[in-house]
């Protein structure tokens, strides 16, 4: 492990009892993002400026150096998560999978930008729900998934991609065989338990409170101004409550009227 970060936290990960562990409570790769999103947030809202106020109004009820904490936490998580996708593969094998996100890369960018026109097809909503899983770094076999899905939508969209003149369409036919070659690379009956695992949970225990509190200090700072509130929230969570009213809101009451 070459992070000097996971380094730096690894004892107080560890001092964390079990009952202080919690699973992610999103993608490890949406987590992080958003880690670094609120980091952003807080460097960029931190000092008051025309018009509205600073979280530095609030900073003695922040850990010091919260931001930088962030971000070195961040950055052992992802080190972590890493080592959780690649420990199930020998080295020897790593340079197919490095091309495989690459490809992977290539065809989901591809795909985004011809369906990305305003019409709304099938392929839009397949597009999306692959795009949902965020499949591509949680395992060496839902990474071969994602090729797979990705080749079989990129076959069905050729007539757009044809057109477009910088992209490979080679690329296609590359996915179906490294989705091929991931298989048979990916262990059966899933990876082993991992100890990598366990300390990026443990980190992302440390990581998560510390972005609950730059949120929580947001929203009483900037609580008249909602539009900078938003810029910290959780775009997963909102986007998740939101998909839940919309079903709430669709499912068919089949009670009659009172007065029935």
């Amino acid at each position: 492990m070459t992070n000097a970060n996971v380094a730096k936290w690894t004892q107080a990960a560890m001092a964390l009892s079990a009952d202080e562990i919690r699973p992610p409570a999103a993608p490890v790769p949406v987590l992080l993002a958003e880690a670094e999103q609120v980091a952003r947030f807080a460097e960029h809202y931190w000092e008051p400026a025309a018009g509205r106020p600073g979280l530095k109004a609030v900073a003695s009820f922040l850990p010091p150096n919260i931001v930088e904490e962030i971000r070195s936490l961040t950055s052992a998580s992802q080190s972590l998560a890493t080592e959780v996708v690649i420990g199930d593969v020998d080295t020897t094998d790593m340079a197919t999978i490095a091309r495989a996100r690459t490809v992977a890369k290539e065809l989901g960018d591809g795909l985004e930008y011809v369906l990305n026109d305003n019409v709304e097809t099938p392929s839009d909503e397949a597009l999306r729900v692959v795009n949902a899983r965020d499949t591509s770094r949680s395992s060496v076999a839902q990474l071969a998934q994602t090729l797979s899905d990705f080749a079989g939508l990129a076959h069905r969209e050729e007539s757009k991609l044809t057109r477009v003149e910088s992209f490979e369409m080679p690329l296609i036919a590359e996915a179906e065989t490294l989705a091929t070659t991931l298989l048979g690379l990916a262990r059966p009956g899933g990876p082993r338990p991992s100890p990598h695992i366990d300390l990026r949970d443990r980190m992302l225990n440390l990581l998560m409170p510390r972005v609950v509190e730059i949120r929580r200090a947001a929203r009483y700072v900037f609580r008249d101004h909602p539009e900078i509130q938003r810029k910290a929230a959780s775009t997963y969570e909102r986007n998740k409550r939101a998909k839940k009213q919309s079903n709430n809101d669709t499912t068919t009451d089949d009670t009659p009227p009172a007065d029935a």
